[in-house]
């Protein structure tokens, strides 16, 4: 993993926990991600690694963009929900 430290994220209000690869040529987990948006839910984020012909990023730094990305769209979304 790219760190042994738990890496901090924030979107939408939102913080997101989790471990990252600081590579995208080994391993087939490149990212794991936990978040706890509230109503005693978790959300679980796995971002897993492809064959170099398969995948739609083609950098380490072009995966971190699409993964923040997809958890920024997600966060926003979930700013739309309501408490029931």
């Amino acid at each position: 993993m790219e760190t042994k430290d738990l890496i901090e994220l924030e979107f939408n209000g939102y913080k997101v926990y989790g471990l990252s690869r600081g590579s995208i040529e080994t391993g087939s987990t490149l990212g794991i991600f936990v978040m706890f948006p509230g109503n005693d839910v978790t959300v679980y984020f796995y971002f897993n690694n492809m064959k170099p012909e398969y995948r739609n990023f083609e950098s380490v730094n072009d995966y971190k963009k699409q993964r923040d990305q997809f958890i920024e769209e997600y966060t926003k979304y979930l700013t739309t929900c309501k408490d029931e």
